[in-house]
């Protein structure tokens, strides 16, 4: 057993995590090798043949042959979130290859928007590093030269003081933020899984932007793992159960126990979704307009798909408008540099 151990943690440490194009390239194979016939194990198999993939496929086998469920191994092998908490509710209903094509559906739209994100704001933040570095370059050396030019001409060596100054404030605050957002950002990372969940969702409810964003993001998620479920022919309430037992999405798993408590005490499902803060209120319609689990799991397929499109599209303007706000802001600053260094100029010009 101890051998076991040691064995799993030097394969799953002895290679990198995959990247999310590496998981989606894996997870596409594996669906497909499932779609021919072929069973899970002898699927991973034949991916073993690919020296890439060995020490993860190692992983994986390894974990499923010791009893434990598929979302416990990838979970063991490194692989996303989303890729873990699909497979999770994919043993519900037995139906892994749509859950690795969803998951590999999951993953391209993460990717497209992450790289539209990253060629998006390459360039303003490569702006903005030579503004720093220029910044830094007039406060170390031109302005120096400047005090020893002006120094005879007390007017102007009053102006080149303010813009001296100005320059200063300006350096320090951009570094500052800089450091500020860094540690912010680290923190944030480091503690959020020690949050208790409560906590949690009370800190999200108090900042308008995040709310905005994590109810859309849960309302997704919880509509589509609840429509799968509802699909398979289980009962709404051994559904939300299921949800409410799983692990990976804290705060659903948090709002289903909410649900599944107030039905207990004899509440109705749009009564009980008044309690669940981070979920679109929309939710009371579409569980309002149902009788039966065929009808309700239909809409909320389709409420989940207009919730992804509407994500994306927001996500996109925003991209589009990062851009033009960076270069703004940077335009605005060079100005202000550049008369910081002409206005000392001309009250010299004008003293002669």
């Amino acid at each position: 057993m101890h051998t076991a151990i040691l064995t799993k943690r030097f394969l799953t440490d002895s290679k990198p995590k995959l990247s999310q194009i590496q998981q989606m390239e894996f997870l596409k194979k594996l669906a497909r090798l499932i779609e021919g016939g072929y069973p899970l194990l002898d699927a991973l198999e034949m991916l073993g043949w690919d020296n890439k993939w060995k020490p993860h496929v190692q992983v994986i086998s390894e974990t499923l042959k010791n009893g434990q469920r598929l979302d416990v191994a990838l979970e063991n092998a490194k692989f996303h979130k989303t890729v873990i908490s699909f497979m999770f509710f994919a043993m519900a209903d037995g139906d892994i290859p749509s859950a690795l094509n969803h998951c590999c559906l999951m993953l391209n739209q993460q990717i497209t928007l992450g790289n539209k994100l990253k060629v998006t704001t390459r360039y303003p933040l490569l702006l903005f590093l030579f503004f720093l570095t220029l910044l830094l370059f007039i406060k170390t050396s031109v302005y120096p030269s400047f005090l020893q030019l002006f120094e005879s001409t007390a007017d102007t060596l009053q102006i080149t003081m303010v813009a001296i100054t100005s320059i200063d404030i300006l350096f320090k605050t951009s570094i500052f933020l800089i450091v500020f957002v860094a540690i912010l950002l680290t923190g944030w990372l480091l503690i959020r899984k020690k949050i208790p969940i409560p906590t949690l969702v009370s800190f999200y409810n108090r900042v308008p932007i995040i709310r905005s964003v994590i109810i859309v993001n849960n309302s997704f998620l919880f509509a589509l793992h609840l429509s799968s479920l509802l699909k398979t022919g289980i009962s709404l309430r051994e559904s939300l159960s299921i949800l409410n037992r799983q692990a990976h999405l804290p705060i659903i798993s948090y709002n289903t126990y909410i649900l599944v408590n107030q039905l207990e005490r004899g509440h109705s499902i749009p009564q009980a979704l008044k309690n669940c803060s981070l979920l679109s209120p929309q939710f009371t319609a579409i569980f309002t307009k149902n009788s039966s689990n065929e009808a309700l799991a239909k809409d909320l397929t389709i409420f989940a798909e207009f919730l992804i499109e509407s994500m994306e599209a927001k996500i996109k303007r925003l991209i589009n408008y990062v851009q033009p706000v960076f270069f703004i802001i940077i335009g605005v600053l060079i100005i202000l540099v550049y008369l910081s260094l002409m206005l000392p100029m001309f009250q010299l010009i004008n003293h002669l």
